[in-house]
């Protein structure tokens, strides 16, 4: 999982003013770390809304998630364009 953020989503505040953080966006993405990668962005964002309250966002905020659903199980497709031929000097 590759999870990239701009700023405005770690300072969003709730009504007291306190910041939601890093930390919690590490918990929020944890939390859903499981889920495909649209099913995290959406879990972050519910979870960063809900603690904002309905308090206005002084930045903006972006969130990418990238997921490697499976590995590769076999040869990669760069490797079979080349043939490796043995030449004796």
């Amino acid at each position: 999982v590759l999870v990239a953020y701009t700023d405005g989503l770690c300072k969003a505040t709730n009504r007291a003013g306190e910041e939601w953080g890093w930390q919690r966006l590490l918990k929020a993405v944890e939390d859903c770390a499981d889920e495909r990668a649209h099913d995290i962005v959406e879990g972050v964002m519910r979870t960063v809304d809900a603690f904002a309250g309905g308090a206005p966002r002084e930045d903006d905020v972006t969130l990418f998630v990238g997921r490697i659903q499976e590995p590769i199980s076999q040869m990669p497709r760069w490797r079979e364009d080349y043939e490796v031929v043995a030449v004796a000097a």
